[in-house]
């Protein structure tokens, strides 16, 4: 059975997967390769909600002459792992690099909205450090979301108002039951 057809069944594949198999999937397949652990994951409205808030507050405080962010960017690590944060920011000489050298990123946010993301945390916070990135989190599971800094610096100052989005997911899902 190929790695596209079990990923698709099972959701996640713990086994040894390289950047080599990646080819298999199909293009819209959303992935993400942790220490040879294959990800396939859906977003939703709210998790793209939440990410383009991210990804206007990082464009809206880092300095234009030496930084750029994205969304959805795949990260070159190595044969094992190849990330795909939800928002980045990266030095601008990797403008055209597609997926983005991680020595390249200074800082990398997943937005967390589903439990099995959450797994994969420690094991990113490492690679991320490893590589000189700051790795932030916006954690959608608890009632409130969240902003986990990781205990690292931020590269510089973010804005992110957290209350106005747990507001919003609120009111949302407040009527989405009715």
């Amino acid at each position: 059975m190929g790695v596209s057809d079990q990923a698709r069944r099972a959701g996640t594949i713990d086994s040894m997967t390289t950047v080599d198999d990646l080819a298999a999937l199909s293009d819209d397949a959303r992935h993400e390769l942790v220490r040879g652990r294959l990800r396939l994951f859906t977003y939703t409205l709210m998790h793209q909600y939440v990410v383009g808030a991210v990804t206007a507050a990082v464009r809206a405080t880092y300095p234009e002459d030496r930084w750029l962010s994205a969304h959805q960017m795949s990260l070159a690590v190595d044969r094992e792992t190849e990330l795909r944060p939800d928002v980045i920011a990266f030095g601008t000489r990797h403008v055209t690099a597609n997926p983005v050298p991680i020595e390249g990123v200074c800082l990398a946010i997943d937005v967390v909205a589903e439990a099995w993301e959450a797994e994969d945390a420690a094991d990113k916070a490492e690679i991320y450090r490893a590589a000189g990135c700051a790795y932030r989190r916006v954690d959608m599971l608890g009632a409130d979301i969240r902003w986990d800094r990781g205990g690292d610096a931020d590269p510089w100052p973010i804005s992110l108002d957290l209350g106005a989005l747990t507001r919003w997911r609120s009111g949302l899902l407040a009527r989405a039951r009715t």
